[in-house]
């Protein structure tokens, strides 16, 4: 493993072990088996290597979620959500140090430029894939959405999934199952669709 990849590994593992505010360049280096300059020469600070760290964890946790919602077989959009809602929630005890470190990340964005670009940058991306995954869901249904309704949609999405994360680590008796989250946002779309009194 090149010196590059093994600070951002190290950077990964000290993040799950000792959480974003708690982990030195020192702690870093020593998982890595490297020296203290190496952290500049590759990443510019320990901040951007934290930063890069991060970007990578919310990737990884991501990945499966994605690969359920992009399921190429013709489901139906209710059964797609269904699906990648129960395969997230399913994945987030697998995942706890993922989580922890990403909520961890979050807290320390407004006072980190870098950090927050990069989250913002990752979170487009992640709007973007989304969109893309409703546009093409929307088709194969006979249906349309423009640029803006697939990204306001995203949006939504992901404020769903960071939320349910968000009460799973505080009480994960307390999150809905996959099914109770759906028939709640089946009763939250019919209240928004009726006309206001």
């Amino acid at each position: 493993m090149d010196q590059r990849k093994a600070l951002l590994e190290a950077a990964i593992s000290c993040l799950q072990q000792r959480g974003y505010a708690r982990t030195t360049t020192r702690d870093i280096v020593a998982a890595a088996g490297a020296h203290l300059p190496a952290v500049n020469y590759y990443f510019g600070s320990k901040e951007r290597l934290l930063a890069a760290a991060i970007v990578e964890v919310l990737r990884r946790w991501a990945q499966a979620t994605m690969e359920i919602a992009n399921d190429p077989s013709p489901i139906p959009a209710q059964e797609r959500l269904h699906r990648t809602l129960d395969g997230f929630l399913g994945s987030l005890a697998a995942n706890h140090a993922y989580v922890v470190s990403a909520m961890e990340a979050f807290a320390q964005a407004p006072r980190n430029d870098e950090l927050r670009d990069r989250l913002a940058d990752e979170y487009q991306l992640a709007r973007d894939e989304i969109a893309a995954t409703i546009t093409a869901v929307a088709k194969d249904e006979g249906g349309a959405l423009d640029g803006v309704e697939t990204e306001d949609l995203a949006s939504v999405l992901l404020a769903l999934f960071d939320g349910l994360a968000i009460q799973w680590l505080m009480d994960p008796d307390r999150v809905p199952s996959a099914d109770r989250a759906v028939r709640s946002l089946r009763i939250l779309a019919s209240a928004v669709a009726d006309p206001m009194p």
